[in-house]
């Protein structure tokens, strides 16, 4: 499986929201190897690679210390043996680095010349062999001169078996910063529904590490975005979703702090007792991205309030005033719930608060009038893989009045809106911790007793215990 490059396996995209691990300590001084490799292609400049694969072989990375497998090492050295093709300056420190470095960083070497040596490359392995300089490493040696130097491994002809090989050609595109590489991962999601469990799960990584890049990479959205016209099928209609939802998630970050949103919503969604907990109204406040309130009941008699000033996160019970408080990672849809299709994925990524009626307009939803409980009314459809959601809002402005996300014949979730006000002027005070509150924070060491669902007892209730940050 593809990850964050470096960390797992030097340069992939980034790992999936929620499966996030710490660096080991080791890792932290390799910032700039994990910067070069990720983004050679905007500053080539091979003159630097010897050094940095230096740094690498003496890295925990290679000593195995970290996760990945030994697949890291295969496109590592795809990597580097790329940025060297037609560099015999750099081909000859690479053979340097061979002269003094250790048995298993030779064996590492000598495959990363197979893909860039040159006849000056035979030469000094020949004379190395002559001069039994590599007792150790002999008959490996004999083996890449049998095999040759010049037909070097090309990850756009390498063949794509399993979801590992998308690897080559990212790390391709890492080292040149072309289209091709790019446009070959984006091939294979011809197989998206495929019946063939194999191309299937190809599909489905190569989906994920394309959202994943073009999250990381400006240019890789930029190639998807130049080349979606001459897309068709279900290729076109996978990469037009993803480059729709980054546009999308972007509103989050253009919300305006100079108005305050306030809505009250409650959740209607069938199943759901109208004189339970969970379907009681619910006040938002939001201010920008990153400035949230909440206030909910949590039981007959208790209140919760939810503040949030990124990266900090306060969860205070009232009216005991008792509560936590916790530094992200923020959760993405803290608004509404993860909506999920049936392969697990999650759909509808940056729909949010303040958003609603401007993500359907960038997703292009279908739009059609109605009449809803007696007001007129537009419905936006927008149909995510096999999740569809359904918008209604006023005409005559956007101020969204339900919300509903179905799947077949299905409601996973739905809301309305009993009020909604996006230009409010901004009150500081509502995003301020009430001052005489107890406030605990949060660590394994001093969590309040967890009570029952509808206890009022002295405590935090399963709503905040709940919403703590899971600690290893």
């Amino acid at each position: 499986m593809i990850q964050w490059l470096l960390l797992a396996a030097i340069c992939s995209p980034a790992i999936p929201p929620g499966q996030q691990t710490e660096l080991p300590i080791e890792l932290a001084q390799y910032n700039n190897l994990i910067y070069f490799v990720t983004y050679y292609y905007l500053n080539p400049q091979p003159d630097k690679a010897p050094g940095m694969l230096k740094q690498y072989l003496g890295s925990p990375l290679f000593a195995g210390k970290t996760s990945g497998g030994g697949h890291h090492r295969e496109t590592t050295g795809y990597f580097f043996a790329r940025i060297a093709r037609d560099q015999p300056k750099v081909v000859r420190a690479y053979q340097d680095l061979f002269q003094s470095a250790s048995h298993d960083q030779r064996l590492f070497l000598l495959e990363i010349l197979q893909g860039c040596g040159n006849e000056q490359t035979v030469a000094f392995l020949q004379s190395g062999l002559e001069e039994q300089q590599y007792p150790r490493e002999k008959s490996q040696i004999e083996s890449a001169l049998k095999t040759g130097f010049s037909k070097p491994v090309d990850s756009l002809t390498r063949p794509i078996v399993e979801g590992g090989d998308l690897d080559f050609l990212w790390w391709d595109f890492m080292a040149t910063g072309n289209e091709e590489p790019v446009l070959r991962i984006v091939q294979t999601l011809k197989d998206y529904n495929s019946r063939n469990r194999q191309t299937f799960i190809v599909a489905r990584v190569a989906e994920w590490s394309l959202d994943s890049f073009c999250r990381q990479h400006d240019r890789v959205l930029a190639i998807c975005k130049k080349q979606l016209p001459n897309m068709e099928g279900v290729i076109r209609e996978r990469v037009e979703e993803l480059v729709n939802t980054l546009d999308a998630e972007k509103l989050i970050f253009a919300l305006p702090q100079s108005h305050m949103i306030k809505a009250v919503i409650r959740e209607t969604t069938p199943g759901i007792s109208r004189d339970s907990i969970k379907a009681k109204p619910k006040t938002f406040y939001r201010v920008g991205s990153k400035s949230w309130r909440i206030q909910k009941p949590s039981s007959p008699t208790v209140n919760l309030i939810t503040i949030v000033k990124e990266p900090d996160i306060w969860i205070v019970e009232m009216p005991a005033k008792q509560g936590i408080h916790f530094v992200g990672p923020y959760p993405m849809n803290y608004f509404f719930p993860a909506i999920h299709s049936s392969d697990g994925k999650t759909r509808l990524r940056g729909l949010q608060l303040g958003t609603e009626v401007s993500f359907m307009q960038t997703l292009k939803a279908e739009r059609k009038p109605i009449l809803h409980e007696g007001k007129e009314c537009d419905l936006y459809l927008l149909k995510a893989d096999t999740v569809l959601a359904e918008l209604v809002c006023l005409r005559d402005k956007p101020i969204p009045v339900q919300l509903t996300v179905s799947e077949g014949d299905g409601i996973l979730y739905q809301q309305v809106y009993d009020e909604f006000q996006a230009n409010l002027k901004p009150d500081p005070s509502l995003f301020e911790v009430p001052k005489d509150a107890t406030i605990t924070e949060n660590s394994d060491d001093n969590l309040p007793p967890r009570p029952n669902d509808t206890s009022d007892e002295p405590g935090l209730s399963p709503f905040i215990i709940d919403r703590l940050p899971k600690t290893q």
